[in-house]
């Protein structure tokens, strides 16, 4: 016996034909997934070399794009950096110091001098 009491044969019915629409969506729904991320491994994974990852991008929209360590190189530093200044208490240069006003219950800037 469940927490709802006994099911009646229409409910259990009912259930079965809902579980199987929800399956079939759930189907019909990933179909369009799959193809696109076959699609996007299939063209792109060829592209992928080592040159790929170690040349800076030459700016070209048609022919030889160049490659994407600059972005890589990047993305690391702002990292690293990020991990350093959290880890050593600093705040981030770009939060303006806030003050709690006692008529609103929102933080406001401090005022410029």
């Amino acid at each position: 016996m469940t927490a709802l009491g006994q099911l009646t044969p229409r409910r259990r019915a009912t259930d079965k034909v809902m579980r199987g629409v929800l399956a079939l969506g759930t189907i019909i729904a990933l179909i369009p997934l799959v193809a696109v991320i076959y699609y996007l491994l299939e063209k792109g994974l060829g592209a992928w070399s080592w040159d790929f990852f170690t040349t800076d991008p030459t700016g070209n929209f048609l022919g030889d794009q160049g490659g994407v360590k600059s972005a890589l190189l990047g993305t690391i530093e702002m990292v690293a950096l990020a991990a350093v200044s959290s880890a050593s208490g600093l705040p981030p240069a770009s939060r303006p110091k806030m003050r709690k006003r006692a008529d609103c219950r929102f933080r406001a800037p401090l005022p410029s001098r």
